[in-house]
C-alpha cells in the first residue's frame, strides 16, 4: 500500500509540474519573439551594416538572401537576454500577456531550464519567431542558390491559394517549413556537462544533451520528407500534411471547404515536386573509452549538414562531440 501511495504521489507531482510548465508556454513564446527581434551582441563582434549589433536579425537577413541554411541559437545569448529581462521586464510584454510582473519574472527565471528540458518544443517556438521576423531580400541576394526553383513553386502556390481563399492571406495556409529554406538549431551553453552513454536515462527524454562518442556505423544520406503536398482531382485545392515522425498516413479524402460544401469525397494525388525534403542520416555511436556499457544508441541527423565531407555529417570511426535531443522512437536498423 505504501509503495502504491508513493507512486501515486509521484505521478501527481509530475502532473502538477507539467501543468505549470504548459502555463508558461505562452509567455515564453513572446519572449522568443522579442529575443530574435532585439537581442544585441557584444562589442567583440563586428556590427552589421543594416541591423547593427542585432545578431539574429542579421542572421535572418543572410538566410533570406540564401547565404545561410542554419540559424544557430546560442543558449549563452538566451541566458544573457533572460538575465536582463528578469531585472526589468518589458512593460509592453506585460500589457500583451496580461500577467503580473512577479509572475512574468518567475516565468523568465524558469525559461532556461525549460528550453534545455523540452528542446524540440522551444525549437519550434524559435522557428516561428524567426519566420515572423524574417526580413525581405535585398541587393545581396544569392542568385546562384539552388533554392530559386523552390521560389518559383512558392510563387505559383501563392497565386493558387489567393484564388481559393476568401480574402485570407495565402501565407496563413502554407506551413512555415514549406515557406522557408532554413533550419533552427540550439547551441548548448558553455557550462553544459558532457554526458556518458550510461547517464542517458528516462529523465533525459526530450532534453538537449551533449555526448562525447565515437561513430561506429553510418548510413547513406537519404531524403526525408517534412511536408507532403497533395492535389485534389475534384476541386483542384492543394493540401499540406506536416510529417514529424518516422511514418505518416496520407489523408483519404480532400478536407477542403469546397469539397465539404459540395459534399464530395475528392481524391488526392501526391505531388512529389512540391514536397519539402531534407537530408537525413543515421549513425550508431559508442563510448570513447571501452567500458561495461555495450549500448549503441542511434543518432539521427537531419537538415543542413555542416562538415568538410561532401553530403555527409560523419564517417565511421570519427570522434564527435554531439549536441542532441533524446527521443524514444521505433528505429530502422542502420545499413
Amino acid at each position: 500500500m505504501a509503495a502504491n501511495a508513493t507512486r501515486e504521489s509521484v505521478a501527481k507531482n509530475a502532473l502538477v509540474i507539467a501543468r505549470e510548465a504548459a502555463g508558461r508556454f505562452g509567455q515564453h513564446k513572446e519572449l522568443c519573439k522579442k529575443f530574435v527581434r532585439s537581442f544585441e551582441s557584444g562589442r567583440e563582434t563586428q556590427p552589421d551594416f543594416k541591423f547593427g549589433r542585432r545578431k539574429y536579425k542579421a542572421l535572418l537577413q543572410r538566410a533570406a538572401n540564401h547565404h545561410l541554411e542554419t540559424i544557430s541559437v546560442d543558449l549563452n545569448d538566451v541566458e544573457a537576454f533572460l538575465s536582463r529581462e528578469i531585472q526589468d521586464p518589458d512593460p509592453m510584454l506585460l500589457e500583451v500577456l496580461q500577467v503580473p510582473k512577479v509572475q512574468l519574472q518567475q516565468s523568465i527565471e524558469l525559461m532556461m531550464a525549460d528550453i534545455e528540458e523540452n528542446a524540440l518544443r522551444y525549437m519550434k517556438y524559435f522557428y516561428e519567431a524567426c519566420d515572423a521576423e524574417l526580413p525581405e531580400r535585398d541587393a545581396n541576394f544569392n542568385q546562384q542558390s539552388s533554392a530559386l526553383a523552390r521560389d518559383a513553386v512558392h510563387q505559383w502556390r501563392e497565386r493558387q491559394l489567393a484564388q481559393q481563399s476568401n480574402g485570407l492571406s495565402p501565407d496563413a495556409a502554407i506551413p512555415v517549413r514549406l515557406k522557408n529554406n532554413f533550419d533552427v538549431r540550439f547551441k548548448p551553453r558553455d557550462g553544459a556537462r558532457i554526458l556518458k552513454m550510461r547517464e542517458l536515462s528516462a529523465g533525459k527524454v526530450g532534453s538537449l544533451v551533449k555526448l562525447d562518442c565515437l561513430v561506429a556505423r553510418v548510413s547513406q544520406v537519404k531524403p526525408k520528407v517534412e511536408v507532403v503536398t497533395y492535389h485534389c482531382e475534384v476541386c483542384g485545392a492543394e493540401i499540406f500534411q506536416s510529417v514529424e515522425s518516422e511514418r505518416y498516413t496520407p489523408p483519404k479524402e480532400c478536407p477542403s471547404q469546397r469539397c465539404r460544401d459540395n459534399k464530395q469525397a475528392g481524391k488526392l494525388r501526391h505531388n512529389i515536386r512540391t514536397c519539402k525534403f531534407v537530408k537525413y542520416q543515421e549513425m550508431r555511436v559508442q563510448n570513447v573509452v571501452t567500458c561495461s556499457c555495450r549500448w549503441r544508441p542511434s543518432v539521427h541527423q537531419r537538415g543542413a549538414f555542416r562538415c568538410p565531407h561532401a553530403h555527409r555529417v560523419a564517417w565511421g570511426c570519427d570522434h564527435c562531440n554531439w549536441s542532441v535531443h533524446t527521443l524514444p522512437a521505433s528505429l530502422v536498423p542502420c545499413t
